[in-house]
């Protein structure tokens, strides 16, 4: 099954989809196996960046801003919070987790982020909130 990981950009920051997609790029630039290229959804012409590992795995990442950013943001937080854009991280199929290190080094490089929130859209709950950190 497939891994769909959103981070949410909370205050007032404004990171751009520029940023986001080379920081995530940046985080492989010695890897070996690993390439990275942007494309775009044929239909709305939505820039993403699409990660392929040794030419069998790819991770899909977005980004958002905008009104649909704060609704989905609403609705997972009940309003208690806003943002206007985010991070999502679409990560394929991996039944026999033999590419977990890629999942781990995207969401150690989201929670080092500021004022993050992170959700797990496939569980529905938010799994990480540096707002909260003691």
């Amino acid at each position: 099954m497939s891994l769909a990981i959103h981070a949410y950009f909370l205050d007032e920051q404004k990171p751009t989809e520029e940023w986001a997609f080379n920081s995530i790029t940046n985080l492989f630039s010695r890897s070996d196996g690993i390439k990275s290229n942007i494309s775009a959804n044929p239909f709305t012409k939505k820039k993403f960046l699409k990660l392929t590992i040794d030419e069998s795995y790819s991770v899909s990442v977005f980004f958002d801003s905008g009104q649909s950013v704060t609704e989905d943001l609403n609705f997972i937080t009940k309003g208690e919070t806003s943002c206007s854009s985010r991070i999502r991280v679409l990560f394929g199929p991996d039944g026999e987790n033999n590419f977990d290190e890629i999942k781990v080094i995207i969401l150690d490089f989201l929670q080092d982020l500021e004022n993050v929130l992170i959700y797990n859209a496939n569980q529905e709950k938010v799994i990480f909130n540096s707002c909260r950190r003691q």
